[in-house]
């Protein structure tokens, strides 16, 4: 059926898409580190990483205090 086939394509793609965003995360070892660890690593970063980091950050442990400094630095930058 072209619909179940069309449902199966994209799930596939999204999985492509989560699976190359978590390859090239800008930070290795994101999930295991501290506020500290990620502030420390995020001088240097581009606006685009900083952008995928901050809505990583959002997405899971959503501490408020890094996505303010991201945002920040995103201002910054630009």
């Amino acid at each position: 059926d072209a619909e179940e086939t069309q449902k199966s394509t994209e799930i596939a793609a999204k999985d492509v898409q989560k699976n190359t965003e978590t390859a090239t995360f800008p930070i290795e070892g994101y999930d295991e580190m501290n506020l500290g660890e990620v502030s420390e690593r995020l001088d240097g970063l581009s606006v685009d990483e900083l952008k995928r980091v901050r809505k990583y950050e959002k997405d899971n442990k959503n501490r408020r205090t890094l996505r303010k400094e991201m945002k920040r630095k995103i201002k910054a930058t630009s």
